[in-house]
């Protein structure tokens, strides 16, 4: 679709209506309601929150300023070292949009078709694989970022001849602008670790998985994530600015694609070259990098709630209330 034929993004009435029963305000959980401007949404009880809608996002975390084009934190990693962009089209540490939509339900222990009519939440959805395949399935499905990524990730789907039920917020997983017991399937794959609060992190993921409902996530456990032991071993690239750190990145990424490569028995491909300097960039770019063992994270869950809490995969849990 040329840009000359692209619609429109919606506006804030738009955005809200499909949203009013789930989208509450961060501060004190009341109802949002549309501003005179038509630009900006605050809260019916008047305390003083706003956020802004562009380009068919709500954006809760700079409703005040727009900071579209910073490219800071993972803003960055999504937009400069992932190599194909953000989006349906992309690859991320050797996923596909396809191979998702097979992998999900099955992650989830459910059948693909009970996926469609649910309320789905991505919270942290990032390169936008995991919204765009949950959509797809047929689950009315947020997806939530902290970074910019949102954007372009709006861009793409306003663009699509034919959009699924899928719609992008901005907001911190610590102050979500979503309902308590609201989404019947939540995904959290690859955030709490990054956050400084991982506990607390995944207990604000839980309360918005409804009665019955099933939360997927993916937590780094000691030792079984390569490019985060590397972190480990030799910190030294992580108090580098993120334009410096991302070429030595694919200085670094040369030795580890070749082993890599050895030990698949595998021509070295352009694509899990691209992808290992991804993970490293992932592992020494943020902040906030914590592991923990299976024990601690099925705990967590049952203290949130969870009558089935398991380890399915490396690093990989579901909860099911």
């Amino acid at each position: 679709m040329s840009a000359a034929t692209i619609p429109e993004p919606p506006g804030a009435n738009a955005l809200l209506e499909p949203l009013s029963d789930v989208l509450v305000c961060p501060r004190c959980t009341a109802p949002l309601r549309t501003a005179d401007t038509g630009h900006v949404l605050v809260c019916g009880a008047e305390c003083g929150m706003q956020a802004a809608c562009r380009d068919g996002v709500l954006d809760f975390v700079s409703p005040q300023s727009d900071d579209r084009g910073t490219l800071s934190g993972f803003g960055y990693q999504w937009q400069r070292v992932l190599t194909r962009g953000v989006g349906g089209h992309t690859v991320a540490y050797g996923n596909t949009l396809k191979g998702l939509e097979q992998r999900i339900p099955r992650w989830l222990d459910m059948p693909p078709a009970h996926l469609r009519g649910l309320r789905a939440l991505d919270i942290g959805c990032g390169h936008g694989l995991y919204s765009l395949a949950l959509a797809n399935l047929g689950a009315r499905t947020v997806g939530v970022d902290l970074s910019e990524s949102v954007y372009p990730l709006a861009r793409e789907l306003y663009a699509l001849p034919r959009k699924p039920a899928l719609q992008y917020i901005r907001a911190d997983v610590f102050t979500l602008p979503l309902a308590a017991d609201a989404f019947d399937v939540v995904l959290s794959i690859g955030v709490v670790h990054h956050t400084p609060d991982p506990k607390r992190a995944i207990l604000a993921c839980a309360r918005r998985v409804s009665p019955g409902g099933r939360l997927l996530l993916y937590v780094y456990e000691p030792w079984q994530v390569g490019h985060v032991t590397m972190r480990k071993l030799f910190p030294f690239p992580r108090w580098l600015p993120n334009p410096a750190l991302h070429p030595v990145c694919r200085l670094l990424a040369v030795p580890v694609w070749l082993y890599l490569s050895a030990n698949r028995r595998q021509f070295p491909s352009r694509s899990l070259y691209d992808d290992t300097v991804l993970g490293l960039f992932d592992a020494y770019s943020p902040r906030y990098v914590f592991t923990y063992p299976a024990k601690r994270v099925i705990a967590w869950l049952r203290e949130a709630g969870f009558t089935v809490a398991e380890r399915i995969d490396k690093c990989m849990y579901l909860g099911i209330r």
